[in-house]
């Protein structure tokens, strides 16, 4: 018998790479920028904090088995 909080959409595993290119795209943008703006390694890190932690934001939305296997994790008690 399969449980419910184990089935996951394809989707979501095809998705998990796009993400990672994603963030990894913004990297190598704000590293473009502090080139040609001058930007401090400070605000370069405090910028990809910002994204990444924003985009985090909408990580139950796209992974939502992932997201109900977290909230009913005993470690969150």
């Amino acid at each position: 018998m399969t449980s419910k909080w184990l089935i996951v959409n394809p989707l979501e595993i095809a998705l998990v790479p796009l993400v990672i290119a994603a963030i990894l795209g913004l990297m190598a943008a704000v590293r473009f920028c502090a080139g040609q703006f001058g930007l401090s390694a400070e605000l370069q890190r405090k910028i990809i904090h910002v994204a990444v932690g924003a985009s985090s934001l909408f990580f139950p939305l796209i992974f939502p088995a992932h997201c109900q296997c977290l909230s009913s994790s005993p470690a969150l008690w």
